[in-house]
């Protein structure tokens, strides 16, 4: 998702904005057949979609996320996250659904300030909570 004022106040040139998002591309592609491997992505067409996030500061990973889901033909979206800033929230609430969060501060810098403790997954750890959402418990 292109945002002219995040590519004034950090990339300088259109080509570092070009390379900014050939290399995020490139990393969506490795993650994406890592991750699914040779699994068919589920049919959400029809269906009730949870979006769930660790927290929304400035809705530009969730916007990108609705916009993919959308094209998808869910019935119904519905974004679930603790913690999102007030303003975000309420532009995404226009842009789905239904919108689950817990707490909405008026600003929000940082998520990762609300939480005592908060690591960044690594693949195997992603690989292995997929593996387990599929196995009948």
């Amino acid at each position: 998702m292109r945002s002219s004022p995040a590519i004034c106040c950090f990339l300088t040139r259109e080509e570092e904005f070009q390379r900014e998002c050939t290399e995020a591309l490139q990393e969506i592609e490795r993650r994406r057949a890592l991750y699914l491997g040779n699994r068919i992505p589920i049919d959400i067409a029809g269906r009730t979609v949870i979006l769930v996030d660790d927290g929304i500061a400035t809705g530009a990973t969730a916007r990108v996320a609705i916009l993919g889901l959308q094209q998808r033909k869910p019935r119904k979206i519905i974004l679930a996250v603790p913690l999102g800033a007030n303003d975000t929230m309420e532009t995404l609430r226009h842009d789905i659904d239904e919108v689950i969060c817990l707490v909405e501060p008026a600003t929000l810098e940082a998520i990762g300030f609300h939480y005592g403790d908060f690591p960044q997954l690594t693949d195997e750890e992603v690989i292995e909570i997929l593996k387990r959402s599929r196995t009948p418990q």
